[in-house]
């Protein structure tokens, strides 16, 4: 074995928090293959087995890539090494606090909803729980609700980001629509000419 004999030949990158999972492979000597990690070190929270699964949670995001090697190790003691770097992402967030209130009937309502971290985008959204306003929808590639409100209430909803690797985060929201304004005066009173009129 040497060097080219494990696949993959690099690994993914992860996101804090998020659960990670990637399986190295032999190739070339005698199977059954061990693996060890020879040098270096793996991103905090993540172990690597003897049948070749690095697994786990990361717990720490680094501006720069845990360095480390893996060996694979045949029935016959002949061994292949290769170096892997792997970056650890911040955790994705949602960075949207609040979304505003509307009129039902009133056309053209835009919120969105936007995200950071992790991967980067693109984000995939989506609404876990509740639901919107009667009327609105939710973009899932851009984050974007929008349409026209049908229905006047109150509506408390949770909206999820998720980032290309898995990462996510989820912010609740609660958007008022307001019913539509009345006019409650029926008459006005008559006035008299050249004098200041207010009603």
């Amino acid at each position: 074995m040497c060097s080219s004999d494990l696949n993959p030949m690099t690994l993914p990158n992860g996101d804090v928090n998020a659960p990670y999972s990637q399986t190295f492979a032999g190739q070339g000597g005698t199977a059954p293959y061990s693996f060890t990690v020879k040098s270096g070190s793996l991103p905090t929270g993540l172990t690597l087995s003897s049948a070749g699964v690095i697994s786990g949670t990361p717990t720490t995001a680094t501006g720069s890539p845990f360095t480390f090697a893996v060996t694979a190790t045949d029935s016959a003691s002949v061994a292949g090494t290769q170096s892997y770097t792997v970056t650890i992402n911040p955790a994705v967030a949602i960075t949207t606090s609040s979304l505003a209130t509307w009129t039902i009937n009133a056309a053209n309502y835009s919120q969105t909803i936007a995200a950071s971290g992790g991967a980067g985008a693109p984000y995939t959204f989506n609404v876990t729980s509740g639901a919107l306003p009667a009327g609105l929808t939710l973009n899932g590639a851009s984050g974007v609700i929008s349409g026209t409100p049908t229905a006047s209430g109150n509506s408390t909803f949770m909206v999820s980001a998720t980032d290309s690797l898995g990462g996510s985060a989820s912010a609740s929201y609660t958007v008022t629509i307001n019913a539509a304004p009345v006019v409650t005066s029926n008459s006005l009173p008559n006035w008299t000419i050249s004098k200041a009129y207010t009603a």
